[in-house]
Parts: C-alpha cells; structure tokens; sequence
C-alpha cells in the first residue's frame, strides 16, 4: 500500500522559511526557534486581550443576538473540546510563545449566527467594553464563524496488467487490473474580529480557510481507506492550523526551523558530538565539535565547524553560529555552511522587524 499524505505536519512546524538543506548522507535534524513577523500590526497601546467564543448558536439562522451565556464546559482544558475551544486553545498557545500579548479566555460566550460562514454583525460596544473591563483587556478577539467537514472519495486508477511474457507459466497468477485510490477532504473555516473599546475601532476582520487533501492508494478499497489518517485527528489538525495561523497574523510567534548537522560515524568527534546532542546536550556537542577540529582532515573539520555552528545557533548564540559557519565556508570550503550562514542572516532580519513589531529596542 502506498500512502500519499500531505505536508500539513510541516505547515503546522511552519519549517519551511529558513532551512538550510544539507544533501550530504548520515546527517541528523534539529529545530530552532524562529521569530516570524506578524501579518498585521496592532496599535502598540493593545497588549492585553481578552478572547471570546460568540459562535454559540440559537437554532435561528437569522439571530443576531449577543446576549452574554454563562459557559458550561471548562475553558482551557485542551484542544479536545468543541471547535471553538480548540482553536481558541491552539490561539492562546501560540501568542503565549510571543511577548507582544498577554492573552484571558473569557469563562462567557456570546450568541451569534455560526453557520453563514459570513461575519455576523458587530458585537455591541456596550458588551465589548463589560468584558473587557471584566478581565483587564485592552482589545477583545471574538472567534464568530466556524465551519468544518472532512469527506472521503473513492477513485479507481488503472494500472498496467502482467503479461504472460513477464512470468513463467507455471508461476503466473491474475493480478487485479485497478489500484484504489482513497482520498480525504477536509476544510475548515474560522472567522475572526478583534474589537479595540478605546475608541470604538474594528482592528481586524479575517475569515481563514483551509482546504487539506490526503491521499492512499492500494489494491483494494478496504485497505487504501486504512491509510487515511482518522477523520477526528484530520479535523483536529486543521482547527490546530487555523489556531496557529491566526496566531501568526497578529502577533510574532517563534516557529521551529529545521537543521541538518553531521552525525558521523563510530568514535569520531562527529559521532561523539552527535551523542551529546541527541541527548539535549548542545554545550558539551560544540565543545566536542570544536575539540576534533584540530586534529581531523579538512574535509571533516569543515563538517566539525558546520556543527559547531548548528550548535551555537540551538543555543541562542546567532553571532558566534555565524562566525563558525563562516569559517567552515571559508577555512575549510563546507559548502553546506554557506546554507546556514544565509539562514542566520535572514533569521537576524527577521528578528530586528519582530522585535521593531514587539516595540522591544533594535
């Protein structure tokens, strides 16, 4: 059976931006933390908010009415719950990875028209300035659409039959003339309005949508269906995405980046190194990193470097990564190194204009 699934664990890495791809063979992964810069800027007077569920739904598609419930189910429990508390959930998450927000979920919700997959009207001034009152806020972001399906089609695919030529007589069987191919629609659609009560001002109104494909394939329809990941998790998935996302849009958040460093083999310094890096122990990787240096090829000094630098970038040390990763470029001509060295510089660009978004100093 053949698998085709998407790169929706990756989206939601957000690992694509600045990795360096490294193609040499034994080599290892690791993340780093990456400042990304928000895709809209909030008014730097905004630096608590307060997030509210209104797409609690009254029967009547046509109700506006933003009467405040008391909600019955507990909040920030987990991403388990119902659409709305687990993007919610996923949303606090990620701006608590920023230090541009201090985020409150509201314990109440407001009614409001969750099926139009359209905005509904604006939640009165009056109930904005309450809650935000009520938790110390300076804005208030209201979760207003949601919408979720996950379908799966069948399809069949000719494949190419065996011919009495390709096998003996005696050893041939039938083989069946069709793969199945089996695929897994999911889309989901979140809808969101911050409100700022200072001076009565919407400072962002966005619907998210997303549309996610998986794909298997066998040969039988039975066993290319068991290759799909279970609708609740591809659900799931795509509410954590929408929580990420939005999250992404109005603040800076760190986002894991993959590198490749060097794994080495046997009781070289690179496999020693490696040990210690595997096991979370970056300071004491580098120092043995470094340490092989002097006494290795320059072909493996250059891979020693290039780690030496990957492990200085893991530890927060963007200047001395870029000094190592230039010296395995320069000293010991690691192409692999001119990789990283591009990702640091972009990484300090981004992390000036985040920290410029952040109002932090430059």
């Amino acid at each position: 059976m053949k698998a085709k699934l998407p790169s929706l664990a990756l989206l939601l890495m957000a690992a694509t931006l600045i990795t360096g791809c490294p193609s040499t063979m034994n080599m290892k992964t690791v993340e780093v933390d990456v400042m990304n810069l928000a895709e809209i800027a909030l008014p730097d007077s905004v630096s608590n908010l307060v997030i509210v569920d209104r797409t609690v739904y009254t029967g009547n598609p046509f109700d506006s009415n933003e009467a405040l419930l008391v909600q019955s189910k507990p909040i920030n429990s987990g991403p388990g719950g119902s659409p709305t508390d687990a993007v919610i959930f996923h949303l606090q998450r990620y701006l608590g990875g920023s230090t541009r927000f201090q985020t409150v979920v509201a314990s109440e919700a407001l009614t409001g028209n969750s099926i139009s997959k359209t905005l509904p009207k604006e939640i009165p001034w009056e109930t904005v300035n309450a809650l935000c009152n009520k938790y110390g806020a300076d804005a208030l972001v209201a979760v207003e659409v949601y919408d979720y399906t996950y379908n799966v089609s069948n399809a069949r695919v000719s494949r190419k039959e065996r011919s009495l030529m390709d096998q003996p007589q005696d050893t041939f069987t039938r083989y069946s003339p069709y793969d199945y191919t089996v695929a897994g629609i999911g889309n989901v659609v979140f809808g969101f309005r911050i409100y700022d009560p200072s001076n009565e001002t919407i400072l962002d109104e966005h619907i998210y949508r997303h549309r996610e494909t998986w794909e298997s394939t066998a040969d039988n329809e039975a066993s290319a269906a068991s290759g799909l990941p279970p609708a609740d998790q591809a659900v799931q998935d795509l509410i954590h995405l929408a929580g990420m996302e939005y999250a992404k849009r109005i603040a800076p958040v760190p986002l894991p980046v993959t590198r490749k460093y060097y794994a080495g083999t046997g009781d070289s310094a690179l496999a020693k190194g490696a040990e210690q890096a595997e096991a979370g122990q970056w300071l004491q990787a580098a120092q043995i990193w470094e340490a092989g240096i002097s006494g290795a090829s320059k072909n493996e000094a250059g891979q020693l470097a290039y780690n030496v630098a990957v492990a200085n970038e893991k530890l927060g040390r963007t200047e001395q990564a870029a000094q190592w990763a230039q010296k395995a470029t320069e000293e010991y001509g690691n192409a692999q190194a001119k990789d990283i060295l591009s990702g640091l510089e972009e990484r300090k660009k981004l992390e000036t204009d985040a920290s410029g978004q952040m109002g932090l100093p430059l």
